[in-house]
Order: structure tokens, then sequence, then C-alpha cells
């Protein structure tokens, strides 16, 4: 019942597919033993299906689900070591989505958390590594928005230079990364207005 509902969601957006796929799903987590294996399998699908609907509804209450159930599963004894990276990669993801609507400093502070935990949690070569590093300056330039404090800033630039310094000009995170880069020094003239950081963002 389950994928034949999902691949009817994915197809037709039906909402009421949505809403009884999470019921079925969420009857299992509550039929099962805490402990049972199945029960990760499941809170990590549900999970995903919250932040995936999030990216269309911008619907706070997504999120926050998704937030819940990453939560729980990353706390599952079959939270296996290999797991744990892309757990915590997507909590950190939803606090920073979760903070474009609420503005909440605690959310982007929860973001930064997950997200540095994330990288000691992968591999230094992981081919994903740089682009992790500049999701996690742009939580940085965010909250130096936010709060104002410039160490913030001066991190984030040094943890984009680190991603660019990693990697090559051809790989395909590389432009993405060097426009980050100018939108954080755009960011900066904002509080600035020193010509010195609007060219450093042109330059990028």
């Amino acid at each position: 019942l389950f994928n034949s509902l999902q691949e009817r969601y994915n197809v037709f957006a039906k909402e009421g597919d949505f809403e009884e796929m999470a019921k079925s799903q969420e009857e299992v987590v509550r039929l099962l033993k805490p402990d049972h294996p199945a029960v990760f399998t499941v809170l990590f699908a549900t999970a995903s299906m919250y932040l995936l609907r999030f990216q269309y509804s911008a619907d706070i209450g997504d999120i926050e689900k998704a937030i819940e159930m990453f939560t729980e599963a990353r706390s599952h004894p079959m939270a296996s070591e290999s797991m744990l990276a892309p757990l915590t990669g997507n909590l950190g993801n939803c606090y920073g989505h979760k903070y474009s609507l609420s503005k909440a400093v605690d959310d982007i502070d929860k973001s930064i958390e997950y997200s540095r935990q994330t990288l000691d949690l992968i591999l230094p070569h992981d081919p994903n590594r740089p682009m992790m590093m500049s999701n996690i300056a742009g939580s940085l330039v965010m909250r130096y928005r936010e709060k104002g404090d410039i160490a913030d800033f001066d991190e984030a630039i040094a943890i984009r230079l680190e991603a660019l310094e990693n990697v090559p000009e051809t790989h395909k995170f590389y432009p993405e990364i060097l426009c980050k880069m100018g939108i954080s020094f755009m960011y900066m003239f904002e509080h600035t207005q020193a010509l010195e950081d609007i060219d450093k963002a042109i330059s990028y």
C-alpha cells in the first residue's frame, strides 16, 4: 500500500496520498517494539518524506516533523556508524530550512552545530565535503547577518576558501562555491559599505 501511494504521490502530488503514507508509517512505528530494526528504516524514510514535501510546501510543520523523526532515528539502536553522517547532515539542513521561516537564532545555531558534526563524521576526501563546507559557511553568513558578529563572517570566508583549495576548477561544485563566496562579500558590503567588499563580491 505504501509503495503504491508513494508512486501516485510522486507522479500526481495528491495531498491525500501523502497524509495516508505518513499515517501508515507512523502506525508501523506504533505497532513495533521501539528497538525493532524496521522502526529505524521507517523513521528515516518518513522524515525524508517530510523534508521533501517541505521543499514544495514551505510549511514549518513539515520541517518540524522531519526534525522530530530524524532526531528519533539518530538515537535508534539501529543507527549504524555509516548512517550517522546522513542523519546528522539532514538535521543540519532541516534546522537551516526552519531558520529561513522562524528567523530564530537557536535554529541557525543548531544548523551550524549539526553541520560541523557531519564534517567530523565523513572522510576527508569525501566528494561531497567541499559543498558541505560551503553550506556551513552559508549558515555562518546568515548568523552574521542576524547577530553582526564578524567572527562568523571571517570563519565563513576561511571555510569557503579551504573548500575552493580542495576542488579543481572542473569540479561540479566549484562554480557554486565561487558564486556563494561572491554573495558573502555582497552581504558584508551591506554592513560595511566598503568599496573593497563590493569589489571582492564582483571578482568572484
